[in-house]
């Protein structure tokens, strides 16, 4: 079902389609009257159909503009969480010779 949602709200611009991941659940669990409570671990079929009935109900014809806001506001909420990049992966990264074009790039990816 989420890939069929996906391939119609992407590829075929119907923006009426609301494809439902975990981050998407995680956002819309928020809502009272939401049929989805936790959002977390995996959709079951009935599950997934009844989120998306109610989230193209409550946002209406645009629910699939809707869907990538919650996306994006869950993932931006999820690494303001971590740590960034660079300082996870600081040390891994001594393997690399510093003189390379490797390095060059990676450090300037995820080091600065």
């Amino acid at each position: 079902n989420k890939i069929a949602d996906c391939i119609a709200l992407f590829a075929l611009d119907k923006v009426e389609a609301f494809p439902l991941d975990r981050h998407i659940g995680q956002g819309l669990s928020q809502w009272d009257d939401c049929p989805l409570r936790s959002g977390k671990g995996k959709i079951g079929t009935g599950e997934y159909r009844k989120a998306v009935q109610w989230a193209q109900n409550h946002f209406g014809p645009y629910a699939g503009y809707a869907g990538q806001y919650l996306f994006h506001g869950r993932r931006q909420e999820q690494s303001e969480e971590k740590l960034p990049f660079g300082t996870r992966w600081r040390g891994k990264f001594a393997a690399i010779p510093k003189d390379g074009p490797r390095w060059e790039a990676l450090a300037r990816k995820y080091l600065q």
